[in-house]
């Protein structure tokens, strides 16, 4: 499993950053549709809502892969 390192994941990011940033979407808004159309879980369940907020811990999976979110605070 790869990890997602994110600076203040302990407040969260949104779902729809996450996904842009991990580099399954090239666009913030090929981000959005991949998250609207139902194609990302977190921690194994399905989530549409690209503001759903992620945290430190979280799981995110979407075409096989999985990552999970990391601190990268300094």
């Amino acid at each position: 499993m790869r990890t997602l390192p994110i600076r203040d994941a302990e407040q969260g990011l949104p779902l729809q950053a996450a996904v842009h940033i991990a580099g399954w979407a090239e666009t913030g808004g090929q981000a959005k549709l991949l998250v609207q159309q139902g194609q990302v879980a977190v921690n194994g369940q399905v989530e549409t809502r690209r503001s759903h907020i992620v945290h430190l811990g979280d799981v995110l999976s979407f075409a096989g892969e999985d990552m999970e979110i990391t601190s990268d605070d300094r």
